[in-house]
């Protein structure tokens, strides 16, 4: 019995419906075997600008005025940036060291910093003010706790060798979050400094108390209030508390406690 040949549409119709799940099976693989890199996100430049009102010895009346910048760009960062979340985890003590953030996690944080310090004159200024510079060079890192507590250690290191000697501080600092845009900090630290350490801060300050030699040599605590009052205003007010460990320099006075205030206003760029 022979066969009649099928009609030339009806093939076209066959080979369409055997082609079109070859079709849909590319298409639900293809995302899968993709190995096409994903761009990481682009850093962007962060700022902030802000004014503090700083009182270094409420023993003595006279108040300063002093600017404040900072800047971020990837990790790295100069000074607060943070305008999302610096009302609450930010440091307690402030400084303008250039900040590398090495680690960044929900509950552990490490940073390298370095600044140029003045080994003669002390002043907001001292890296462009006359006298003895060297490279002070620090590593930190922080432990979130539960319940609102952290612990941290810094070391700071004089990088070229020129007296600035070595110093180490541990410290610890409770967050008590009084509504979603105030918080309350209570922080306390200890520093222990080699010999060179203490010698260049009495050289500094030689009308305050200064440990002499190696050891133990500081103790301090700040209370500080943050308030967030607009999406990229913060105000801050800060009360230091510094007492001095023995012995010191003879011809240092005698130990005494230190007390240091401070207030201002931030605006951050996010």
């Amino acid at each position: 019995m022979r066969l009649s040949p099928l009609p030339p549409l009806r093939i076209t119709a066959w080979a369409l419906l055997a082609v079109l799940p070859l079709g849909a099976l590319a298409q639900e693989a293809s995302p899968v075997t993709s190995t096409a890199p994903v761009a990481p996100p682009l850093p962007v430049w962060d700022y902030s600008l802000g004014m503090r009102w700083q009182a270094s010895d409420l023993r003595h009346p006279g108040i300063s005025l002093r600017p404040q910048l900072g800047l971020q760009y990837g990790r790295w960062r100069l000074g607060p940036v943070d305008g999302e979340n610096w009302h609450r985890f930010g440091q307690v003590q402030q400084d303008n060291s250039l900040t590398y953030d090495w680690l960044r996690l929900s509950h552990v944080r490490t940073s390298l910093s370095a600044s140029i310090q003045n080994l003669d004159q002390d002043s907001s200024l001292e890296a462009i003010r006359a006298g003895r510079k060297t490279v002070r060079g620090k590593a930190s890192a922080d432990y979130f706790l539960p319940n609102r507590w952290s612990i941290g250690v810094s070391v700071s290191h004089d990088l070229m060798q020129r007296g600035g000697g070595t110093a180490f501080t541990p410290n610890w600092t409770y967050r008590h979050p009084l509504s979603d845009s105030s918080t309350l900090l209570l922080s306390q630290s200890i520093t222990w400094g080699s010999p060179a350490y203490w010698q260049a801060g009495h050289q500094l300050h030689p009308d305050t108390p200064s440990h002499e030699g190696s050891g133990f040599g500081s103790w301090d605590m700040q209370l500080t209030y943050r308030h967030r009052f607009k999406p990229r205003w913060v105000f801050f007010s800060q009360v230091g508390v510094n007492r001095p460990l023995g012995p010191t320099y003879a011809s240092a006075p005698p130990l005494v406690t230190l007390y240091s205030a401070q207030m201002g206003v931030l605006y951050f760029s996010r």
